[in-house]
């Protein structure tokens, strides 16, 4: 039974102050109010800001936090990502899928493989933030084949075992098989926007979704050859980020340190004469 307003924000203000209160030490399971206010166990409700994916998923099978739940407690009530507790497999065979097996298939896995996709990857999001050289960008897509079915239909399994797939969410545009190093695209499903843009949101999920809207420049690498594909990029405002100059340090507005200060000498941009 869902709770009425005074029992939510009663328990809205409970779980915040939890949160407070047991920062970082890990908490039991609890319950906490879903989407429709009813209490339901922790470990049932999930975390997801993927609309995408929101869609393709049967909300009866599947608990989200209540909207006044801060991102923060829900974080701190170790509320999972639901994306990282489903898994997708095909519907149909894998014998039964209709590859086109067109010369396609191997430009696109041309691109793919190259050093400049790679070197093109690193200028969209800070690799090494996360541990990722251009080196690490190119083995990883290198180790991948894309390959072109007519359609696709895929089912998502909560938690490996319950499946939560919506009766309108089995076609998809891309799919990604990490176990058969292979990225799969629609045919169908890509015509509206093409391909190419289909293989840039796998190749972002494939990478952790680290590219955000840089998916769309990531589209337009792909549909050249490497050779031209720094100048593609270009015309897109992405270029290498500049190496930092020597003898600079800091980020603009950023206080002085103590050394820099002994060296600063400040001067008058006009000398007035008294």
């Amino acid at each position: 039974q869902p709770l009425n307003p005074n029992e939510l924000g009663g328990v809205v203000k409970v779980l915040e102050a939890l949160a407070d209160l047991w920062s970082g030490r890990g908490w039991r399971e609890l319950l906490v109010p879903n989407g429709e206010g009813v209490l339901v166990e922790s470990s049932r409700c999930f975390r997801c800001q993927d609309r995408m994916l929101l869609a393709r998923v049967d909300r009866d099978k599947v608990h989200l936090p209540h909207p006044s739940l801060a991102e923060a407690v829900c974080e701190a009530a170790g509320l999972e990502q639901l994306s990282k507790v489903l898994q997708e497999r095909l519907e149909d065979n894998a014998d039964e899928l209709m590859l086109s097996h067109s010369d396609l298939e191997g430009v696109l896995t041309h691109r793919l493989h190259s050093e400049q996709l790679a070197r093109a990857v690193t200028w969209m999001f800070d690799a090494g933030q996360d541990g990722l050289t251009e080196m690490d960008i190119k083995q990883r897509l290198g180790a991948v084949e894309v390959q072109v079915a007519r359609r696709l239909r895929t089912r998502l399994y909560l938690k490996g075992d319950v499946d939560v797939t919506a009766w309108d969410g089995r076609e998809v545009v891309f799919l990604v098989e990490e176990g058969k190093r292979r990225i799969l695209l629609s045919e169908e499903q890509s015509a509206a926007v093409g391909l190419e843009q289909a293989l840039a949101l796998a190749v972002n999920q494939y990478l952790g979704g680290h590219l955000g809207a840089s998916v769309l420049a990531l589209a337009v690498a792909l549909r050249a050859d490497p050779p031209e594909m720094e100048r593609a990029l270009l015309q897109v405002g992405v270029r290498a980020q500049p190496a930092e100059r020597p003898g600079t340090r800091g980020m603009p507005g950023a206080e002085l340190l103590s050394v820099d200060r002994e060296r600063l000498s400040v001067q008058p941009q006009r000398r007035f004469l008294a």
